[in-house]
């Protein structure tokens, strides 16, 4: 798909999904394995519990948690020493990073570079904000709404509900 079709057929018109936009061996470089060795990327992120429509972190008690992406990728869960504990500690909700922060400090903006250089410049514009975004099975978050984005799976499988703008699930 070429910038000038994107711009009159999507954006902001409707949802698309483009497949294999990144060339060249992304797969390797961000792959599980890669992120979990390699030292300059190992960055710190906060780690949640996302139940029904609320984000477990930010209600009766429950703190989000600090790790390295290394020590999440690990079993894509938190530690059991790092999981809170006591009367409002979840054990059955998956864990997910969900982080703005964490692209935005060094190693983060590494990595960062690395995603932008791997697409086509007008697809990843400098005004977008990024988000780093992982998470075992079942993770995920509420239904929400926002403007213009996008998102780049690197691996696993990601699953969307989408509705018109002006609507949102029940």
């Amino acid at each position: 798909i070429t910038e000038e079709e994107f711009r009159a057929e999507y954006y902001l018109k409707r949802p698309v999904v483009i497949r294999q936009v990144v060339s060249g061996d992304w797969a390797k470089v961000f792959s599980r394995e890669a992120l979990q060795r390699e030292p300059e990327r190992n960055m710190h992120v906060i780690a949640m519990q996302m139940i029904g429509d609320s984000i477990k972190s930010r209600c009766e008690g429950v703190r989000p948690v600090n790790l390295t992406l290394g020590t999440f990728l690990h079993q894509m869960t938190v530690p059991p020493a790092l999981a809170p504990t006591g009367k409002n500690a979840m054990t059955q909700a998956p864990w997910q990073v969900f982080d703005h922060t964490a692209l935005s400090t060094e190693p983060g903006r590494s990595l960062d570079r690395m995603v932008r250089k791997a697409l086509p410049e007008w697809m990843y514009t400098q005004s977008m904000r990024a988000a780093l975004s992982v998470g075992g099975q079942d993770a995920g978050t509420q239904f929400h709404k926002h403007s213009d984005g996008f998102s780049l799976l690197f691996s696993g499988h990601k699953r969307w509900w989408m509705t018109p703008h002006e609507s949102m699930p029940v």
